[in-house]
């Protein structure tokens, strides 16, 4: 035990990491969910993806470097990496497609066809 006045255990000094950790899931849950919805719904949900990917990477890869605490978080951080990286690629793919139609639609415009 530490020498914690209050009595608390080690493990409570730990809860950055398992906070990180399910943030990271829950958020790459709600990216890939709206990834995958994003084309159906008019690409609305898509907009919100793109964000959430990001942070499900970023609070990921803070709670596999954090310190392990013991709690056995660490699947759901990776669980939370692995879609958020999922979420950011169909993101990503998104884009791409808008931005080669509208690409194609500024060529159409031009050569009057």
């Amino acid at each position: 035990m530490a020498s914690d006045p209050y009595g608390f255990p080690d493990t409570a000094a730990g809860g950055a990491s398992s906070g990180a950790a399910i943030v990271s899931l829950w958020t790459g849950i709600a990216a890939l969910v709206c990834g995958v919805v994003g084309p159906c719904l008019c690409y609305l949900p898509w907009f919100a993806a793109l964000p959430l990917s990001v942070v499900a990477l970023w609070y990921g890869t803070q709670a596999k470097q954090a310190p392990a605490s013991g709690e056995g978080l660490d699947a759901a951080a990776t669980a939370g990496l692995v879609s958020g990286a999922v979420a950011l690629l169909f993101s990503l793919l998104y884009l791409g497609l808008i931005l080669f139609y509208v690409g194609l639609v500024v060529v159409m415009a031009a050569s009057d066809m």
